[in-house]
C-alpha cells in the first residue's frame, strides 16, 4: 500500500477538521495516498485513521476506499463531516484513552522500579 499519490483531492471540511483535533490535543498528520484514509491522528497514546467527507457526501466512501477499508486489520477508520463530529468522535474515544494512560502509567512505574533495584 503506498501512502503518497500525486494532487490528492482533498475534502473542504478538512482544514476546520483538523483544526479542531489539533486543538483538542490530536497529532494530526495527513496521508495522500489513493484509496487511504485523509488523516492520520495520535491522541493520549492511541492512533487512528480518519476519513474526512463533505457534507455533499456524508459519510460515502468510494468503492476504492470501501475495499482498502475492507482489507484493513487495524482499528475502524472514523468518518466524521465537520469539527463538531470531529470533537463527538474524540470523546467516544476518552475510555479507551484513560485505559491507555493507566497501562502507561503503571508501565512506567514497574520500569522506575526495575531500575531501582
Amino acid at each position: 500500500m503506498s501512502l503518497h499519490r500525486r494532487n490528492p483531492k482533498r475534502d473542504a471540511a478538512e482544514p476546520a477538521v483538523v483544526d479542531r483535533l489539533e486543538q483538542l490535543g490530536c497529532s494530526v498528520e495527513r496521508l495522500s495516498g489513493n484509496k487511504i484514509p485523509d488523516l492520520l491522528g495520535g491522541w493520549r497514546g492511541l492512533t487512528r485513521l480518519v476519513e474526512v467527507k463533505s457534507d455533499k457526501r456524508p459519510k460515502k466512501r468510494d468503492e476504492h476506499q470501501r475495499e482498502w477499508a475492507r482489507q484493513w486489520r487495524g482499528s475502524p477508520i472514523a468518518i466524521v463531516t465537520d469539527p463538531e463530529d470531529a470533537t463527538s468522535w474524540l470523546l467516544s474515544l476518552a475510555p479507551h484513552a484513560v485505559r491507555i494512560e493507566a497501562a502507561k502509567k503503571r508501565h512506567e512505574v514497574t520500569t522506575q522500579e526495575l531500575e531501582d533495584a
